[in-house]
């Protein structure tokens, strides 16, 4: 009896086994053979932007450390302004402004730099902490009725946030 199936085909003689490629060279491997193009990461690109908000954020608070802060018993206090055994905040937040001021200024001249953007954000959020720690202290000051509140301490606030917009901008910069 013969079957209702059609006959096998017969077996196609195999291709020729060609031999993989080798892996793009890693950070392990070798350098690429001569004649392989070498590909290379983008320029970053500028990020003026982010680079003029930190140094305007810096210039912003260093002329808010030289305002007043509050006022109490008559005497204007600013942020260098010496009381009793009192440290005042404002060399601290003049020389995170002056740090800040050179991480814009590395930024605008040689390109977007991530550590540099990065540590723009850390020590701008530092600043910004630590300004409103101050300005609950003045608050507390106030509702006591000891002291009265004045621009200065706002003001590096301001300065504050507007360099922790810059590193965010640089950081926010994408290769293309």
């Amino acid at each position: 009896m013969t079957s209702p199936l059609p006959p096998p085909t017969p077996p196609r003689p195999e291709a020729p086994v060609q031999p993989p490629t080798p892996p793009p060279p890693g950070p392990l491997t070798s350098p690429p053979p001569p004649g392989w193009p070498i590909q290379a990461a983008p320029t970053r690109p500028k990020a003026p932007t982010g680079a003029i908000l930190m140094i305007g954020g810096a210039v912003v608070m260093i002329i808010g450390c030289f305002l007043t802060w509050f006022t109490i018993r008559g005497v204007d206090v600013n942020g260098f302004t010496d009381l009793g055994d009192e440290d005042r905040d404002g060399p601290a937040f003049f020389g995170f402004a002056v740090i800040l001021a050179a991480f814009g200024i590395t930024t605008l001249a040689a390109r977007r730099l991530l550590p540099i953007a990065i540590l723009a954000v850390v020590l701008a959020s530092f600043a910004t902490i630590f300004a409103l720690a101050d300005y609950g202290d003045i608050n507390d000051l106030e509702d006591l009725g000891f002291a009265d509140g004045g621009p200065g301490l706002p003001v590096v606030i301001v300065g504050s946030l507007i360099a922790l917009a810059g590193g965010i901008v640089a950081l926010a910069k994408r290769r293309r």
